[in-house]
């Protein structure tokens, strides 16, 4: 193989190990990059919960999974009550999943868009 051509084939294979995993994988966020917290959506009704006191958690919930900053949330998912993704230093929720999800994401809705939530790499 002459040189060029192995400088060429050396760069394809580089950048088909860049994109393994792209097709059908979960975007994930650049560091210092804040995805739209579900919790910030105006279109959320009125009295739905924007933030959890993770150490005050309402009756019925408990932290079910911890990864990196975010804390898994069950309120009853089981059973159609809801899952939240919530940032675990400030309580915000990132998504709401679980029981919230029964009707199918809509496009215009704040609920179901990411479950689990984006920045969620553990399994």
């Amino acid at each position: 193989m002459t040189r060029p051509t192995a400088w060429m084939a050396a760069g394809l294979l580089l950048i088909g190990a860049v994109g393994c995993g792209a097709v059908g994988g979960r975007e994930e966020p650049l560091p210092g990059f804040t995805v739209q917290a579900a919790s910030d959506d105006p279109n959320l009704p009125e009295g739905t919960p924007r933030r959890l006191v993770l150490t005050d958690l309402p009756g019925g919930c408990e932290v079910d999974a911890r990864c990196g900053e975010l804390v898994g949330v069950n309120c009853g998912a089981e059973v159609d009550g809801p899952y939240y993704y919530v940032e675990a230093f400030s309580g915000r929720i990132l998504e709401y999943c679980g029981g919230a999800c029964m009707a199918g994401p809509r496009p215009d809705s704040p609920y179901c868009r990411n479950c689990p939530a984006v920045g969620w790499t553990c399994q």
